[in-house]
């Protein structure tokens, strides 16, 4: 109930000042709208995890929805952090420090953060196609989970990283 009533509130906050807030910088307003990504990119992570909780739980057998399935979502909620570990200002060397790796270390770090999502959305279209849809199975709810998990995810990680502004942080 005061979930319901805070998140209302929360809404109607948004609706009425147009999801913009400002940030006094200098002595002038500057328009930072991240938030709106953050929010954006968490319903997807959330959505994606959320369809294929649901699947496993409708389909509990191993017959219906075989466990190993699970496999390309943790590894691309892995690839969601790895991809967002690291800051745009050190893939471009604009950054204070370097890090523990330096620019060319978290250039590499990006990569395989990529390949690891690019990866697993493969895996999830292969689980889809390869065993749900050319063998007709029926019920076929868990083939499209796993591959709706695995995309919200990548589209997630993609509005998370590339969505949001570095200059405020200072």
């Amino acid at each position: 109930m005061v979930a319901s009533i805070i998140s209302g509130i929360m809404v109607r906050q948004l609706l009425m000042y147009g999801g913009v807030y400002h940030i006094w910088h200098y002595g002038q307003t500057v328009v930072d709208v991240w938030w709106r990504t953050s929010i954006i990119s968490g319903i997807m992570f959330f959505t994606g995890w959320w369809m294929v909780i649901d699947a496993a739980a409708i389909y509990p057998e191993q017959k219906d929805f075989n466990h190993a399935f699970h496999t390309p979502g943790a590894i691309s909620t892995i690839a969601f952090f790895i991809i967002n570990s690291v800051s745009n200002g050190q893939i471009r060397g604009d950054s204070y420090t370097t890090g523990c790796i330096g620019q060319t270390g978290a250039r590499v770090w990006l990569f395989l953060g990529f390949l690891l999502a690019f990866g697993s959305l493969i895996a999830a279209s292969w689980i889809l196609f390869g065993f749900y849809v050319v063998h007709f199975v029926e019920p076929d709810w868990p083939g499209i989970a796993v591959f709706l998990q695995n995309a919200l995810i990548f589209f997630s990680a993609l509005v998370f990283k590339f969505g949001r502004t570095e200059d405020l942080w200072g």
